[in-house]
């Protein structure tokens, strides 16, 4: 092919365009409304693939792009070799955001074969983070295990100082503690950003709450445990997403 553009082009079924050598501009893009159809500044028009595409043993020139094409192929290994090779081929490009999608498609398509545990870890991979992708899931995600966490972790509280129920923690009642009440919003806070240097502070925190010893000792630090875990594998994903997202690569 010399110089190419599918902007608006609906490939229906299979595009196999193995082998061919794209040897000029190549756009299967969208039609940004920089040109005009009878007089009117044109929408954005993808180009659509119904179907898995075919890019094997291609030669992509330089200037080749795939921004705002829409993929609806079916999810399975085929399409998750096609996009592989695309993501390969835009790697070679030095197309960084082009491989990072391609690599988020392959990722997607790999899902429903996997193995069971393996689908359940990817699962949670695309719902927290978008595949590595996403700044708001992970903090999201954070938001919620820690309000999760912090209400048993409260109920724990109430049970070892003799309180029943939640009167204890509303601010207008008479049985309200505040004492109690900030120390465990201290120690919630530092489970949830994992901070080093605050081990002394929790230990502290954790024996005035939950008492030194004992099954309520014993779930208050477990649930501490997993609370820590979930906060380190969010930091993990929202500094992921940041350097996907500015195209940073190792």
């Amino acid at each position: 092919f010399q110089r190419a553009y599918f902007i608006g082009t609906v490939f229906e079924k299979r595009a196999i365009f193995t082998g061919r050598q794209f040897l000029a501009a190549t756009d299967f893009g969208v039609l940004r409304g920089d040109r005009t159809e009878n007089g009117v500044r044109s929408p954005d028009k993808p180009a659509v693939f119904k179907d898995i595409p075919h890019f094997h043993g291609c030669k992509f020139h330089q200037n080749t792009s795939f921004d705002g094409a829409v993929f609806e192929t079916p999810l399975d290994q085929e399409a998750a070799r096609s996009f592989r090779t695309l993501k390969l081929a835009m790697e070679q490009l030095k197309a960084t955001s082009e491989e990072q999608r391609f690599f988020r498609l392959e990722m997607k398509a790999e899902h429903p074969s996997l193995p069971l545990a393996r689908r359940w870890l990817s699962g949670l991979y695309a719902v927290c983070s978008d595949y590595g992708f996403s700044l708001l899931r992970p903090l999201a995600a954070l938001a919620l295990s820690t309000l999760l966490i912090a209400s048993l972790h409260g109920a724990l509280v109430n049970h070892q100082s003799g309180t029943v129920g939640l009167q204890s923690w509303v601010f207008t009642t008479p049985d309200f503690d505040r004492e109690r009440t900030w120390q465990w919003m201290r120690y919630v806070l530092i489970d949830a950003i994992p901070v080093p240097g605050l081990d002394r502070v929790q230990i502290e925190l954790r024996e005035a709450l939950f008492g030194k010893n004992g099954g309520i000792a014993t779930a208050a630090m477990l649930l501490e445990m997993l609370h820590k875990l979930i906060a380190i594998v969010c930091v993990f994903l929202f500094g992921l997403a940041l350097r996907n997202l500015f195209k940073m690569k190792s």
